[in-house]
């Protein structure tokens, strides 16, 4: 009322007066006499005395109803139907002016021209900061008004989005809407007047017509006589006495000879009478076991639902009965939505996915089982009160008035695959098992070894994919001490697709029911054709009389079955022939019928290997995969074709010093002082980046055309998915294209391998490829089979290429010219930690050994002499030191492995007298952990172009790397400046970066020479020490074969740093080189207060204090005025 009258009084400056009931929400006399309102009331009980607000308040409340009624939306819109009911009102011609109220008050007629339907469905634009590129672009919604103070609908959301929240209500004037669509529920429009006149006119009175349409309502039962079958004299009938596992081995030729019974009395009445008994015993014991009812009297007001048997033959894969299934199933079709259920809805695992998982069982050699849920719709709780008539044949005698109140669902109702799927995720998540986020019906559990297993559920039918048998049979315990379960053994069939079996191989059949749809369709017996389809056909619609429409219809759903599940082969001619379901003529009939011969009669066995390429592919078909950025822009520049030109005088030098680079790499090498390594190979198999295709006379990649249905994929998603197979299934898919031919060639895959396979070490031979082979077959002589292979014609590949060119490619001049590091010589201790390490500044130091003896012996001969056979960690394997050496002499790659052992004195004590820490380095204060200390000492031995990429020391550590032979380049950044090219995780758990120190000088070190903060950088040679501080980024790379010592330690400068990083809520995820990492910090901060009591309160003081001095104000602060900007005086 006070929104009202403050709109009002501005206008019209008149008394006002308002008749209300004596009800007393409208009554406030101190509001009343303060704005001068005369308030008058009725008489008690006399609302005729206020007709006007009566007759209003009746016409909108019937407008609700209306708009509600029509709508089919809930009672809880009644606010909304209400305020839309005013709205139209006060648009609507007043009977006694012809003039509707809006136009009184503005003075101008309203505009009519975007009144909506209330309740219907519309689709609601997203705005330009919500709308993604990729997706849905609007929300589905339910019109239910007009917004109040904008010129806008408003709409209650239904569909979630990113952005937009379900359930909610928002405004918006780009909308689409559907004015025919409302909800499930029935339209008066939608009730056909033929309908309502054919009642009308069957009789002469009203009451007569009434009567009519209450019968009409029911449904009519047929009355046609059922007739017994006759199976004809080719039929010999007998009467078996016994349970079915005692007749079942001795009669199996009896079973199939008549359809399933529809009806319980079909059933008693059949031949098979003593096997119906027994399942449907078996069914109603599953029931009464489980609880699932319980006899109750009917409440008034409530009508109980009816049931039926159903019973159904289960047959195995070769056609033979497997046994006779009898299942009580509920009329859940009488159910009403918000009375007997909610929500209905349940997820299965899809096809795609079980695929998926039968291709991990292939790739990882895991077992597959097979589970059924017996009755499984029966352990869902209901949240309803549902009502049911006691089943058929099962009625207590005696208790005949009374019904089953349902406590758990059962098959039909139709909440109940919901309720059963939510009691298996509650019984599964609550045992320790995880769900996939990508399908919600896959569950995983596994061990910190590796072990466990798989769960896949389609409805009752599960999968279970394990490590071990020992885990497969301890969840089969956990599943059958939940459900009712029937162990199947190894899964064979499932839905309706058969797995095969054969050593490591899987493959996926559906030859049953291949036969099984020739047969409905009368095509067992027709001749195969060579092609499916032919795809020069023009198929055009037919505009006269469609011909066998439903069969046609039939047989495409067969065929799509077949296809998404184990026959994509045939997805072509299925999806052109799926566009004329609506208008078939016989000519396209007949090409279906070749199709379905073609599908059944040749069907193709699907491997392993397929499967593991297929199912990515499938998975990714819908992702808009595009190729990779190119290389480099620079790249791009100095690899493209270019025309012919006049050799320089550089050129023709540098193509005398590298005879065996070809001319296009010539070119490459001299352009903006990019050079290739004198002993480098050409590329194997002439792959060119992706730059030279858009400067080819042909713009054929021979890359897509040998990949096929996969060329969508980038190279590095195809190279993951080779990474997959072993070396034999990489051999075999090598053959089967020019581009598989390059992709499984590709050297970094052969190398995983080795490393994966060859714990104990391997003998290098040339290349990753052939050190494989001779590996697991040493008598195989691959000289024979050349080492270069050949080339593939226009090939172009950005990732392929780059690979090569990283591992071939020499470091530049001005790479390593910017040396900008602070050096010094004979400094003392006092100088190195108040100049260096207390502000926590690299430095490099000259001289420190001099007096190492390793400096004057260590050379190759020496150290494999005094090594022996000792076993050093060169990544992922064990190697001898002589083996290594002779893979740093062959190797020539994007990433060479180095040896980094931080157990080389212990395994080689002699290594550990032939150095001693720099006096600058002496305190450690890790070592009062004593052997439970992290690893904190490294021997580093690598090949020219090893290295480690930009990472920060572990533990919050400082370090310090000395060169014994050799040199090496560094590149540092501060804390507080992240490296070009490289992204850690907010918990720093996680760095991503380029994957080889030439890449990201290629890409990013020119970025860094406008940067107001510089690296520092250096060459690091022989004899020479680098301090690296606690917290910084570095980048180092071998520039020759080099030989290093390093440690990390704690000082008192970094003690405090150390102690933080070790207590952080990630920390044992963090922590590296030690066992206990969840308890390293409450040991590390003992032993450091009982070897050195007060020493972590005396440097948090002093922390403390240098914080406060850096924060203290400087001269000019104090007496610059921060508002102005000036000087400020007092006197």
């Amino acid at each position: 009322m006070l929104l009202r009258y403050n709109r009002i009084m501005p206008v019209y400056r008149s008394e006002v007066k308002t008749v209300t009931d004596r009800g007393g929400e409208y009554y406030d006399s101190v509001f009343f006499q303060s704005s001068g309102i005369i308030h008058q009331t009725t008489a008690p009980y006399t609302p005729q005395q206020n007709g006007v607000a009566e007759r209003n308040n009746m016409t909108l409340k019937d407008m609700v109803n209306s708009l509600l009624s029509y709508s089919g939306l809930s009672d809880g819109f009644w606010g909304e139907a209400m305020l839309t009911a005013c709205y139209i009102l006060n648009r609507t011609p007043n009977k006694r002016n012809k003039l509707t109220p809006y136009e009184l008050w503005k003075g101008r007629p309203p505009n009519l021209y975007y009144l909506k339907v209330w309740g219907c469905r519309a689709v609601v634009r997203l705005t330009e900061p919500k709308r993604k590129n990729i997706g849905e672009k609007g929300i589905d919604c339910i019109f239910i008004g007009y917004a109040e103070n904008s010129k806008a609908y408003r709409f209650y959301v239904l569909e979630p989005n990113d952005s937009v929240s379900v359930n909610t209500v928002i405004e918006s004037r780009d909308a689409i809407f559907d004015e025919e669509r409302f909800t499930s529920v029935p339209r008066p429009r939608d009730i056909g007047l033929n309908s309502y006149n054919r009642i009308n006119n069957s009789t002469n009175n009203a009451s007569t017509s009434v009567n009519n349409t209450l019968v009409s309502s029911e449904p009519r039962k047929s009355v046609r006589i059922r007739k017994v079958k006759s199976f004809g004299s080719d039929f010999h009938l007998y009467l078996i006495v016994g349970s079915r596992n005692d007749t079942e081995p001795n009669f199996q030729y009896c079973y199939n000879i008549e359809e399933d019974p529809i009806s319980y009395k079909e059933a008693m009445a059949s031949r098979d009478v003593s096997f119906w008994k027994e399942a449907i015993q078996d069914e109603m014991d599953s029931i009464m076991q489980n609880n699932t009812w319980k006899l109750t009297d009917l409440p008034p007001g409530c009508k109980p639902l009816g049931n039926k048997w159903i019973f159904k033959r289960k047959m195995k894969v070769d056609g033979s009965i497997d046994k006779f299934k009898a299942r009580l199933v509920v009329q859940g079709f009488r159910q009403k939505e918000g009375i007997d259920f909610f929500d209905i809805y349940v997820p299965v695992a899809r096809i795609s996915t079980i695929r998926l998982l039968v291709a991990l069982a292939s790739i990882h050699n895991l077992i597959i089982h097979q589970m059924d849920v017996k009755t499984a719709f029966l352990n869902g709780e209901l949240d309803e009160e549902v009502y049911m008539k006691q089943p058929e044949g099962f009625i207590l005698p005696g208790n005949e008035h009374k019904v089953c109140k349902l406590i758990k669902s059962l098959y039909g109702l139709k909440q109940a695959p919901k309720q059963w799927h939510q009691k298996f995720d509650e019984v599964i998540l609550s045992n320790g098992f995880y769900l996939n986020q990508a399908d919600k019906c896959v569950y995983s559990k596994f061990n910190s070894l590796g072990k466990g297993v798989i769960i896949c559920l389609y409805v009752d039918d599960m999968l279970i994919f394990g490590t071990d048998q020992i885990h497969i049979d301890e969840t089969k315990s956990l599943l059958s001490s939940k459900f009712d379960m029937k162990d199947l053994g190894e899964a064979i069939v499932i839905l309706g697709i058969r797995i095969k079996r054969n050593g490591t191989d899987i493959s996926l059949t559906q030859s049953h029911y291949i036969e099984k749809v020739l047969r409905k369709f009368n095509h067992w017996d027709c001749s195969p054709v060579n092609t499916l389809i032919d795809s020069n056909s023009k198929l055009l619609p037919n505009k006269g009389n469609s011909v066998s429409q439903l069969q046609y219809a039939k047989v495409i759903g067969c065929l799509m079955y077949a296809m998404i599940s184990t026959r994509p082969d045939i997805a072509y001619a299925v999806g052109k022939l799926s566009r004329f379901r609506g208008c078939l003529f016989r000519l396209l009939l007949s090409t279906v019928g070749q199709s379905i011969v073609r599908f059944g009669r040749a069907p193709p066995r699907w491997h392993q290997w397929v499967l593991r390429v297929h199912r990515v592919w499938q998975e990714a078909k819908n992702t808009a995969a595009t190729q990779p950025g190119s290389v480099c822009r620079s790249l791009l520049k100095q690899t493209r074709k270019r025309k012919r030109r006049k050799p320089d005088k550089f050129n023709s030098k540098h193509r005398k010093q590298n005879p065996q680079l070809t001319e296009e790499q010539q070119d490459f090498a001299t352009e903006d002082g990019f050079s290739l390594k004198g002993s480098s190979p050409t590329q194997n198999y002439g792959v060119q980046p992706l730059g030279n295709l858009y400067f080819s006379s042909s713009p054929h990649n021979s890359r897509n055309t040998g990949l096929g249905n996969i060329q969508t994929l980038t190279d590095e998603l195809v190279l993951d998915i080779l990474g997959f197979l072993g070396g034999t299934h990489l051999g075999i898919l090598s053959t089967v294209s020019k581009s598989f031919y390059v992709f499984c060639n590709h050297e970094p895959l052969w190398r995983n391998l080795v490393l994966e396979n060859c714990n104990d070490g391997f003998l290098f031979n040339g290349s990753w490829k052939s050190t494989f082979v001779a590996a697991y077959n040493p008598a195989f002589d691959d000289s024979k089979t050349g080492s270069l292979g050949f080339k593939v014609k226009d090939f172009y590949s950005d990732y392929l290429f780059q690979s090569w060119l990283c591992a071939n490619l020499e470091m530049k001049h001005e790479w390593l010219e910017r040396d900008n590091i602070i050096r010094r010589k004979g400094i003392s201790v006092d100088e190195f930690v108040s100049d260096f390490e207390t502000p926590n500044k690299p430095v490099l130091l000259e001289g420190c050994l001099d007096n190492w003896p390793a400096m004057k012996i260590w050379n190759r001969d020496y150290l494999v002499k005094v090594c022996d056979d000792a076993l050093f960690s060169v990544g992922p394997v064990q190697m001898k030191l002589k083996d290594f050496f002779a893979y740093a002499d062959q190797a020539q790659e994007e990433r060479p492995l180095y040896l980094f052992d931080p157990k080389f004195a212990n395994k080689v004590p002699k290594l550990g007298q032939d150095y001693e820490v720099p006096v600058y380095f002496n305190e450690d204060l890790f070592s009062v952990l004593g052997n439970e200390r992290p690893d904190y000492r490294w021997i580093i031995i690598g090949p020219a172009g090893s290295g480690s990429s930009f990472h920060i020391d572990p533990n919050s550590t400082s370090a310090w790397n000395a060169v014994v032979k050799g040199s090496k380049k560094w590149v540092l950044f501060p804390p507080d400046v992240i490296p070009p090219g490289v992204y850690p995780s907010l918990d720093g758990a996680e760095v991503a970066c380029p994957v080889s120190i030439t890449e990201w000088f290629m890409n990013f070190y020119e970025s860094t020479k406008t940067w107001k903060k510089k690296p520092i950088e250096c060459v690091c040679k022989a004899g020479e020490v680098i301090f690296v501080p606690n917290g910084w980024w570095h980048l180092v790379i071998n520039l020759e074969d080099s030989i290093a010592i390093t440690q990390n330690f704690v000082s008192r400068r970094n003690l405090l740093n150390v102690l933080d990083f070790l207590k952080k809520p990630n920390a044992c995820t963090l922590v590296s080189g030690t066992r206990d990492r969840v308890n390293l910090h409450d040991k590390f901060k003992k032993a450091i207060e009982a070897s050195f009591p007060g020493i972590i309160d005396e440097l948090a003081k002093k922390a403390e204090k240098r914080k406060a001095e850096l924060e203290k104000p400087s001269f000019w602060d104090s007496v610059k005025d921060s508002n102005s900007g000036g000087f400020k005086f007092s006197f």
